[in-house]
């Protein structure tokens, strides 16, 4: 079956995927010990929740034949997809109500990492070059915003790509760094970029 769906059914992509479900579980009315907490299914798409359903998803139903061992991979690929839009305090936990179909309960989802103190300083010729002063203005989320790995990686291709565009060769990083301080959820984003000479 395997070779039949490698060589005729177009590769893996032919394989028949998990469907994933994220529930938010919250407190039931009255706060006592023995009332369960309720199940809210979660907006598809809000952050992290669409993450988590897109990682999730990418899973083939073959892989997950042996749930238990396969919990901790996607445990993991859960929590990572929730930290790569910025949500590190979250706790969950999934299980399989059908050999077709993965629930992600999101238990706590806490705050979001925002950005603390952000610097984008590019230096070298390029510096007084108005596309590099725009990209230095809008590059990478404001201080405030939620961090989000995707938007932090795509500026500093950006810097990358816009030096090799004008000729500026002998680019390169002075300082690329991100920190993030738990449990404070904040992000210290810094970018030092020289563009060298033209």
């Amino acid at each position: 079956k395997r070779l039949y769906n490698r060589f005729f059914n177009g590769g893996v992509a032919a394989l028949p995927k998990v469907q994933t479900t994220v529930y938010l579980q919250q407190q039931a009315d009255g706060n006592t010990a023995n009332s369960t907490p309720r199940l809210i299914e979660a907006d598809k798409d809000i952050q992290p929740i669409n993450n988590i359903m897109a990682a999730i998803n990418d899973t083939t139903v073959q892989s997950v034949t042996d749930f238990t061992a396969a919990l901790p991979r996607l445990r993991e690929t859960a929590l990572n997809a929730a930290k790569a839009v910025g949500y590190y305090d979250i706790t969950l936990k999934l299980r399989q109500p059908d050999a077709n179909s993965i629930d992600v309960i999101i238990e706590k989802l806490g705050e979001p990492v925002r950005v603390d103190s952000r610097i984008v300083d590019i230096r070298g010729e390029g510096s007084e070059q108005a596309e590099f002063k725009v990209l230095e203005e809008t590059s990478l989320p404001a201080e405030g915003d939620i961090f989000n790995h995707r938007v932090y990686k795509n500026s500093k291709a950006a810097l990358e790509a816009l030096s090799s565009t004008y000729g500026y060769f002998d680019q390169n990083w002075l300082n690329k760094s991100v920190d993030i301080i738990l449990p404070d959820n904040t992000a210290d984003v810094s970018l030092v970029y020289d563009t060298g000479d033209r």
